[in-house]
C-alpha cells in the first residue's frame, strides 16, 4: 500500500506529490478541518474541555482522508510548522482515528531534499505546543462569549464583540487619538544661515534656553541671531567615518511592516502573497520570529555576494532577536538566492524581489559614510550666536549597492539616509559671508497616528499577539467598524470610543502589560513550563470577578436612553445599513432613530415630492405624486387622505395607467 501525506493546501500537495512519486498519496486538508461549535461557547467551564465539530464544508473532505487512510501504509501529517500546524494534525489524528500508523513531519521550503530530510526524521505530535495552541483559542472564546453579551448590553450596541488581541489593538489606536486631541503645539523657534555654494548652518539654540525648556520661545533671540551677515570658523571637524548596518532578514511582522509601506499591502495582503510564495517553494517558512538565516544558508548568500562583486564583512551576520523571539525557524529568505525572480503574478514577484534583496543585502557590508561638523560664531548686537553645521558623504555603499531605498524600523517613510550637500574645506578663523539668513518658524508636532505597519510594530513591541495572527486582527478592527482608514492613516469609530469606554477600567483584558503577560504565559504552555488549565483557570477566575463586579455596580448605565420611554437604545444593522431601535420594541415602543457615525440622531421626515401637474389620477382627478419607497417608486394618488387609495407603478418617470 502507498504512504499518505496530508499536507494543508492543494497546490503544495500537487507539487510535493510530484517530487515524491509512486508509492505516495499526497492529499490536502484545505487548513483546519474542525473548531469550536459556531453557536455556543462549546467550552466546559467545569474543566475546560472543549467540544469541537467538523466543519460543514469539511465533511466531504474529512470522508475521503478516511478512505485514503484505510488503503495507506503510514500516514504522514505534513501541516506547516508552527502552532497553527501543529493543531491541525492533531485534529485530522482525532477524527481520522490515527493511533501507532502516523508520523509528523515539518519542513521550512517545499523542496524534494528539504522533504526527503523530514521524511526520514519523523516524530509524534508535539502535545505540549497543540496545548499552547487550544489554550489561546478557548482564551479568545472565554473573552468574546462572556463579555461580549454584557458591552452589548451597557452599550446598546448590537453584535458588539471584545477579544483577547482585538480589543488592545482597537485601545492603542483610540489612546493615540486621545493624544493627539489633547496636544497643544509649542511654538519655537531657531535660525539659519546659507553660505556658498549651497549648504547651511543652524543656531545652537541650546545656548539661548533655560534649563526648564527643551525649545528656544523668544523670537526676538533668533531674529538678532538671523540679522549676522558675517561668520568666524570656529572649529572644523573631518574624517569621522559613520558605519551602517543592512536591517536585518525580514520576520514575519517585519516582512509585513516593509511590504505595506513600500508595496502598500495590507497585512492580510502580504500574508496571503507569502504563502503562495512558499508554497510554491520560491521562499522559506513565512511565520517565523527570527531575523537570523542558518549559518550554511548564510554562507551560501556571503557566497553569492562576492560573485555579483559585493562586498561582505569578514564572518557571516548574525542580528540581536527580541526578548520574546522563539526562533523555531529561521527569517524568511529565498529557497535560493540565485534565483532573482518568482511568483506566479505581479504581486507575488513583487513581494519575493524585497524578500530577496532583504536577504542579500543582509550579508553585505557596512555602507560608510564621512562625517563633517563646522561651527561658526557671528556676533550680534547683545550676544554671540554660534551656528553649526553637519555634512555626510558616502564613500563606501557596501549594502546600499544592493538596495538604496530599503524600508527598515528606523525609516518608516523609506528614505536613504545618504548625503547632505557638501561642505567646502575650510579653515579655523575664516570669515565667511552668507548669502542669506532667515529665522525658523517651528511648531512641535502631535503624536503620528498610526499606519498598518507602525501599528503592528507596536503590537509586536508590546508584546500584544504574534506576528502571524496581525492579519486576521487587523481584518477583525476594519470588519466590525472599530477602526477605519483614511489615506492610510488609522482613526478609531465613534463605536469603538463607546465600546472601549465601557471596557477600560472594568476589565484588565484590555489592559497592555496584563494582555502581554497572558501572552507569555500561552507561550509558556509550549515549552511545558505552564499547564494549560492554570492559564484558563487564572484567565476565567478573574473575567467572572470583573463581570460580576460589573453586574453589580453599573447595571443602570444606558449610553443612550429612549427620547420616549427612557429604556435603552440598542444600534441594529438593517437592510439600510445601522439604525438605533429601542429596547422595548415587543413591548410597545416603536421609537427608531437613524445612526450616525455610532450615535443615535432623529430621523428626518422625508421630504414628499411635489403634485405633478401632468398626471391627474383616472379615479378622481386629482394630481397624482410620485413616491420613493423602500420597494421602489410609484405613483400615489394626492386624494390618499379624502379616500382615494389608487396608485401606479412607475416606469421611466410616468405612471403605468392599465
Amino acid at each position: 500500500m502507498p504512504n499518505l501525506m496530508i499536507v494543508e493546501s492543494p497546490t503544495k500537495a500537487k507539487k510535493i506529490g510530484a517530487m515524491l512519486g509512486d508509492g505516495w498519496v499526497v492529499r490536502a486538508s484545505r487548513g483546519h478541518i474542525r473548531d469550536l461549535p459556531q453557536s455556543g461557547m462549546g467550552i466546559d467551564l467545569t474543566n475546560f474541555k472543549p467540544t469541537y465539530q467538523v466543519y460543514s464544508d469539511k465533511k466531504d473532505i474529512v470522508a475521503r482522508l478516511k478512505s485514503d487512510v484505510e488503503n495507506a501504509d503510514v500516514v504522514y501529517l505534513a501541516t506547516d510548522p508552527d502552532r497553527e500546524g501543529e493543531a491541525i494534525s492533531w485534529h485530522l489524528q482525532q477524527v481520522l482515528k490515527l493511533k501507532d500508523n502516523y508520523h509528523r513531519i515539518t519542513f521550512d521550503a517545499i523542496a524534494e531534499d528539504t522533504i526527503k530530510k523530514a521524511i526520514a526524521s519523523p516524530r509524534k505530535i508535539d502535545l505540549a505546543m497543540f496545548a499552547a495552541q487550544e489554550a489561546r483559542r478557548l482564551a479568545d472564546r472565554l473573552i468574546g462569549y462572556e463579555v461580549s453579551p454584557l458591552i452589548q448590553s451597557l452599550s446598546g450596541v448590537q453584535n458588539a464583540s471584545a477579544g483577547r488581541v482585538q480589543s488592545p489593538a482597537v485601545r492603542l489606536v483610540l489612546d493615540r487619538e486621545k493624544a493627539i486631541r489633547a496636544f497643544k503645539a509649542t511654538s519655537h523657534y531657531s535660525a539659519e544661515a546659507e553660505f556658498a555654494p549651497k549648504w547651511t548652518a543652524e543656531l545652537i539654540v541650546a545656548d539661548h534656553i533655560a534649563d526648564s525648556s527643551p525649545y528656544l520661545l523668544d523670537r526676538r533671540v533668533a531674529e538678532q541671531a538671523a540679522s549676522a551677515k558675517q561668520f568666524k570658523v570656529v572649529s572644523v571637524s573631518r574624517g569621522k567615518e559613520a558605519r551602517r548596518a543592512p536591517p536585518p532578514p525580514f520576520s514575519t511582522s517585519t516582512l509585513y511592516q516593509a511590504a505595506s509601506v513600500t508595496l502598500g499591502f495590507t497585512s492580510n495582503d502580504s500574508a496571503a502573497l507569502a504563502q503562495k510564495l512558499f508554497e510554491l517553494g520560491a521562499i522559506t517558512y513565512h511565520r517565523t520570529d527570527s531575523v537570523n538565516f542558518e549559518p550554511e544558508q548564510a554562507e551560501l548568500i556571503r557566497d553569492f555576494a562576492v560573485s555579483k562583486g559585493l562586498a561582505v564583512p569578514a564572518k557571516p551576520r548574525r542580528f540581536k532577536s527580541k526578548d520574546s523571539a522563539q526562533e523555531a525557524h529561521e527569517a524568511i529568505r529565498p529557497y535560493s538566492i540565485s534565483v532573482m525572480s518568482a511568483g506566479e503574478d505581479e504581486d507575488q514577484k513583487k513581494l519575493y524581489q524585497m524578500i530577496w534583496l532583504r536577504a542579500l543585502a543582509s550579508q553585505c557590508e557596512d555602507a560608510v559614510y564621512s562625517l563633517t561638523e563646522v561651527v561658526l560664531e557671528a556676533q550680534g548686537l547683545n550676544s554671540t550666536y554660534r551656528f553649526k553645521a553637519n555634512g555626510r558623504k558616502l564613500i563606501s555603499p557596501g549594502w546600499r549597492k544592493v538596495t538604496p531605498n530599503d524600508f527598515d524600523d528606523d525609516n518608516e517613510n523609506a528614505e536613504a539616509k545618504g548625503d547632505t550637500p557638501e561642505i567646502p574645506e575650510l579653515k579655523e578663523g575664516m570669515i565667511l559671508p552668507a548669502i542669506k539668513t532667515r529665522v525658523m518658524d517651528k511648531k512641535t508636532s502631535a503624536p503620528s497616528r498610526y499606519t498598518e505597519a507602525s501599528l503592528i510594530k507596536a503590537l509586536e513591541s508590546a508584546g500584544i499577539g504574534r506576528p502571524s495572527t496581525y492579519p486576521a486582527i487587523l481584518k477583525g478592527c476594519f470588519d466590525r467598524g472599530y477602526i477605519e482608514v483614511k489615506k492610510k492613516l488609522f482613526y478609531p469609530t465613534p463605536v469603538a470610543e463607546l465600546l472601549m469606554g465601557f471596557m477600560i477600567g472594568r476589565f484588565t483584558f484590555v489592559e497592555l502589560l496584563y494582555t502581554a503577560k497572558l501572552e507569555e504565559a500561552l507561550d509558556a504552555i509550549a515549552t511545558g513550563k505552564l499547564q494549560q488549565n492554570v492559564v484558563l483557570t487564572g484567565l476565567y477566575n478573574r473575567l467572572r470577578q470583573e463581570i460580576e463586579h460589573v453586574k453589580a455596580t453599573e447595571t443602570a448605565v444606558i449610553a443612550h436612553p429612549c427620547p420616549a420611554c427612557g429604556a435603552a437604545l440598542r444600534r441594529m444593522k438593517g437592510e439600510h445599513g445601522h439604525f438605533w431601535g429601542c429596547s422595548r420594541f415587543q413591548e410597545g415602543c416603536k421609537v427608531s432613530m437613524n445612526d450616525e457615525k455610532g450615535k443615535p440622531v432623529p430621523k428626518q421626515p422625508k421630504a414628499q415630492a411635489p403634485a405633478s401637474q401632468k398626471y391627474a389620477c383616472p379615479k378622481c382627478a386629482k394630481p397624482l405624486r410620485l413616491i420613493d419607497s423602500a420597494k421602489g417608486k410609484f405613483w400615489g394618488c394626492t386624494g390618499y387622505s379624502e379616500g382615494c387609495k389608487s396608485s401606479y407603478q412607475d416606469k421611466g418617470g410616468k405612471p403605468v395607467f392599465k
